[in-house]
């Protein structure tokens, strides 16, 4: 079994011109490695308009789960959450935010985000949590099996979400895109010996 992690779909902030869930964008595809069909697909955000790709990398354990031997997959998604999965069947076991959000309220019984209204991007711009570029997405995690846990990068960080396609100035689209309102992941990057960015105004 081959899996695969997809990117978002497009355009990024305008769901208008694509309704309904987007099926297998923001998913991961479990791939029939002879026959490349697949084989099973959990998509960890239908209908993304905040650029929550699923390109991570995933952590494949052995691991006990409610008194019961389990294959997962463990994923901590660009969205916020992280999931644990069943990787024979796609099956979703648990998840839980990992960083700050407020986009969803959290999960439903069948991993399905639940979304808080309001979130969506608009054309003066809204503030959601996580932004696109603060969680993972090419670091990869870490797990301790006998403690079973999993460690990964995480960020406090907020983005102002514009719905570009709606506005025909350049220069208010690209702002929107790189407006950083919390200074814990600027720290965070300086502490790795870079020099800390700067918010764009």
């Amino acid at each position: 079994m081959i899996y695969w992690g997809t990117g978002n779909p497009g355009p990024d902030w305008n769901g208008d011109v694509r309704l309904g869930d987007n099926l297998y964008s923001d998913s991961v595809l479990a791939l029939n490695g002879d026959s490349g069909e697949i084989d099973w697909h959990f998509q960890f955000t239908p209908h993304d308009v905040h650029d929550y790709d699923s390109i991570q990398t995933p952590l494949l354990a052995d691991i006990a789960i409610d008194g019961r031997d389990r294959k997962a997959m463990l994923w901590a998604n660009r969205n916020g959450f992280f999931y644990t999965l069943d990787r024979s069947t796609g099956e979703f076991l648990k998840g839980k935010a990992y960083a700050t959000q407020t986009w969803a309220q959290g999960l439903d019984a069948a991993g399905r985000p639940v979304r808080v209204a309001g979130m969506a991007p608009s054309y003066e711009g809204t503030l959601v949590a996580p932004q696109s570029l603060a969680q993972l997405t090419g670091t990869p995690l870490h797990f301790r099996s006998k403690q079973t846990y999993s460690m990964s990068p995480r960020s406090m960080a907020s983005k102002n979400f514009s719905n570009a396609t709606r506005i025909t100035k350049r220069e208010r689209a690209l702002p929107a895109a790189v407006d950083v309102t919390s200074n814990q992941w600027m720290h965070f990057i300086a502490r790795l010996g870079q020099s800390t960015p700067q918010p764009q105004k």
